[in-house]
């Protein structure tokens, strides 16, 4: 459990890098305005779900970005 004062962030951000918007009409027929990843950032580590359940990282340096 964090300790109080301890801070806390949502991240939300585009995994594309805005390439989505610009292919997707290209690729699917429609816009999409991107590939959305959210995670909690708390005690230097971003912690978010993924295939194998609740994984953590650096802050923005999943392996989805690669």
């Amino acid at each position: 459990m964090a300790e109080q004062g301890t801070p806390v962030e949502l991240y939300i951000y585009d995994l594309t890098n805005g390439l989505a918007s610009l292919l997707s009409p290209t690729i699917l027929g429609r816009q999409i305005e991107g590939v959305w990843h959210t995670a909690i950032v708390v005690y230097q580590r971003e912690f978010f779900y993924g295939g194998g359940g609740i994984t953590s990282c650096a802050p923005v340096s999943t392996a989805l970005l690669r």
